[in-house]
């Protein structure tokens, strides 16, 4: 499920942490007894969308504050009866204590939220807004898109990751020191590295002759190129 917002404010309390516009995508949707709940009556909404923010944090907002720009609900998803509040959420996610686990940085819980969280985006985003995440660096969603690819080893982004890690290489080192790499970027050659194909060789030999190389990277080209042989 896709949402977009519409404003940041509601009931005299504004959500900093959003912005007008831009599209989220929702992890779960809960639906609290407005009556009995005072988590809803401290929102002012007894629908609320969990998303994650501009700032990563994961978050129950007020649905009032967004338009639904594509109600599919996610492969996996299960509905959940529990005392005063009626949810749809990821089957991974829903035994009891999950956000509870994961505000408090369970390592478990959030090695599925990331695994769950990656399938949710490759499935909800199109193939235009995927490609608009890695032309853009889009922080909020790159890593995990990237992680997604390489899970599923996923050929139709190639080319915008040839792309996308030529200008980010530049980038890195323009602001890293010479050994240092963005994670994005280790990311990005570790995709291109699932793929024997003509256009990802060519650019790792490139990558082999500049005169400025990251240790992490070349690692990464050096295995492409010793599993060839």
């Amino acid at each position: 499920m896709k949402v977009e917002c519409l404003m940041k404010e509601i009931n005299n309390k504004e959500y900093d942490a959003l912005t007008v516009k831009k599209r989220y995508i929702v992890l779960s949707i809960e639906v609290y007894d407005k009556e009995n709940s005072i988590f809803a009556q401290s929102v002012g909404n007894h629908i609320l969308y969990r998303i994650e923010n501009d700032n990563g944090s994961v978050i129950a907002y007020p649905s009032t504050l967004f338009q639904i720009i594509s109600g599919k609900i996610s492969r996996g998803w299960v509905a959940l009866q529990e005392q005063g509040c009626f949810k749809l959420i990821p089957e991974n996610w829903s035994f009891d204590g999950f956000w509870e686990n994961y505000y408090n940085d369970d390592s478990t819980t959030l090695k599925l939220y990331e695994n769950e969280k990656q399938s949710i985006l490759l499935e909800e985003l199109t193939n235009e807004e995927i490609i608009s995440v890695i032309r853009n660096d889009d922080s909020s969603y790159l890593e995990t898109i990237l992680l997604a690819l390489i899970k599923h080893e996923d050929e139709r982004f190639i080319d915008a990751v040839l792309e996308y890690s030529k200008t980010s290489l530049q980038s890195d080192n323009n602001y890293y020191s010479s050994k240092a790499v963005s994670e994005s970027l280790v990311l990005a050659f570790t995709y291109l590295s699932k793929f024997k194909i003509t256009e990802v060789e060519e650019y790792f030999i490139d990558y082999l002759t500049e005169s400025i190389q990251k240790d992490k990277l070349t690692d990464i080209v050096n295995g492409y190129f010793a599993s060839s042989t």
